[in-house]
């Protein structure tokens, strides 16, 4: 079950800003939608989300009007699948993730 955000949440965690949007650039349809909730759910929670049911609908509409894809794509979007794997890859090299002492771990933007 998705965890319920406020409408401040939505806005602060997943709207896409400055050079996030670059990493959009090739993509479209739901790989795009996919790309981008993959991106700011690990930005806002520290991990990737397993499945779209983590992901609260609100964030997900949000996400939507910000890379013009309908939210009723992201049905579309397997979370497992190849693409979704390279996406998390591309995703780490953007964010660069660096465990901390205690093992967790933290991302910092490039």
């Amino acid at each position: 079950m998705a965890r319920e955000v406020g409408l401040d949440d939505v806005v602060d965690h997943f709207t896409l800003i400055g050079d996030e949007l670059e990493q959009l650039r090739n993509k479209s349809g739901a790989t795009r939608r996919g790309f981008a909730v993959l991106l700011k759910f690990l930005l806002w929670r520290g991990r990737f989300p397993r499945g779209l049911d983590e992901v609260s609908d609100d964030a997900v509409a949000h996400l939507a009007r910000q890379v013009r894809v309908p939210a009723a794509e992201l049905g579309s979007f397997d979370f497992a699948s190849r693409t979704a794997k390279r996406h998390r890859t591309e995703i780490r090299a953007y964010t660069r993730p660096r465990p901390s002492a205690r093992g967790e771990m933290i991302t910092f933007l490039s």
